[in-house]
């Protein structure tokens, strides 16, 4: 059902309108297990189904009771999901505060026990019944799985930037190396230039010295 819901076709106004975060996090603070398409697509079918009431009640007697019956329902239609919505969201905030304080001295009584602040969280938060028990056991699962993947989170970017490094010395290392060959190779190659201009260079005195020796 709630995947029918999400499908249901929306103007692109009011899909904007009803799934941006404000609506999610109203959504969210009302405990309500559906995902924000979903409502998004009952509001929209709520107000079809409130115009189609309200033009049933004025066509099938036009006088001022049924018009007025009318208003209402598409009134209710437009207006009714998200007043409901605030009021569950009332509702949960009152029941949480009430709940707050006993949940706290039994957290204080845990710690004045000697168990550490997590500990006495867990046990307490297990025992807690009503909304705010419900919350904190949520909260509980979510520390949990913290506490089993921060550990191998952490193992993989030690890991990657342990290789990261390595790479980048050999990288070094290689850089080095090419420096080297060519610092070597120009030097000799500089040097056999010189050999080879001095060679010719005595060639060519050689040859002058013969030249002058000659008799004309």
């Amino acid at each position: 059902m709630a995947a029918i819901l999400e499908v249901v076709p929306l103007p692109a106004p009011i899909r904007r309108r009803w799934t941006n975060e404000s609506a999610g996090r109203r959504l969210s603070q009302s405990g309500i297990s559906v995902s924000l398409a979903a409502y998004a697509g009952i509001r929209w079918l709520a107000l079809w189904i409130g115009v189609g009431m309200s033009v049933l009640l004025v066509a099938s007697e036009a006088n001022l009771v049924h018009e007025f019956m009318g208003l209402v329902c598409l009134a209710v239609a437009l207006f009714g999901p998200d007043a409901w919505l605030g009021l569950r969201i009332r509702r949960r905030r009152s029941e949480i505060d009430l709940a707050l304080p006993d949940f706290l001295d039994r957290l204080a009584l845990g710690l004045e026990a000697g168990l550490g602040f997590s500990v006495a969280f867990r046990r307490t938060s297990a025992n807690f019944r009503g909304l705010l028990g419900d919350e904190m056991k949520m909260e509980i699962t979510v520390m949990h799985a913290l506490e089993i993947w921060i550990p191998v989170i952490s193992t993989i970017v030690i890991a990657f930037f342990g290789f990261l490094l390595k790479e980048i010395r050999n990288i070094k290392l290689n850089l080095t190396s090419v420096n080297t060959t060519l610092k070597f190779l120009t030097e000799n190659g500089i040097i056999r230039m010189q050999n080879d201009l001095a060679q010719r260079v005595s060639r060519l005195e050689g040859q002058r010295d013969n030249d002058k020796k000659r008799p004309e």
